[in-house]
């Protein structure tokens, strides 16, 4: 966001100040992986360059809520197994060849892992005009007291994402077939 000094329409003898949104156009894997610590955007959009018949833009907003943070310090061995826990967000290209952010084996070698997901961005690919994956990492830290015996009750607790598809789309969305090619 930022604060833009304009001309008042409706009174051209005034001036105002109005918040207006800067867009950040990310094309590369590294731009768009987010580490814990770092700011998010304030409003994440994935837009296509196809227009609909009224000439708008297709584009999903992702929202975050979260309270997650960086599970382990970057670089501790048993932390190669979760380097997708560095990143509330990150997008990729899409590769047949990573279809998950881990593995139920890493627990078992976490330091020669068969998944790393760091490895996901290394190559650090273009992602404009591709088939596009967002890794987010949602999750809340949970502080045991004596309440929790003999469950844990989480009320109030909630973390998830929201996909949002955004104007541009030719009718309302009713399931995967009405996703862009």
């Amino acid at each position: 966001m930022e604060l833009e000094n304009i001309t008042n329409p409706w009174s051209p003898r005034h001036r105002l100040v109005q918040p207006t949104l800067k867009q950040t156009r990310y094309s590369r894997e590294r731009q768009a992986a987010f580490r814990f610590g770092q700011p998010l955007p304030k409003y994440l959009l994935i837009t296509s360059p196809k227009e609909n018949p009224w000439g708008h833009t297709r584009s999903y907003r992702l929202q975050l809520h979260s309270m997650a943070d960086q599970v382990l310090p970057p670089g501790w061995q048993e932390e190669r197994a979760v380097t997708w826990a560095r990143y509330p967000l990150a997008v990729t290209r899409y590769r047949e060849s990573e279809l998950s952010s881990s593995s139920i084996y890493n627990q078992n070698d976490p330091w020669d892992p068969p998944v790393v997901f760091e490895e996901f961005l290394r190559n650090n690919e273009n992602i404009e005009d591709e088939d596009l994956v967002a890794w987010v990492t949602v999750g809340f830290l949970h502080i045991p007291h004596s309440e929790d015996i003999p469950n844990t009750a989480t009320p109030g607790n909630s973390v998830g994402f929201l996909l949002r598809p955004r104007p541009g789309f030719p009718s309302p969305w009713t399931g995967p077939e009405d996703l862009p090619p």
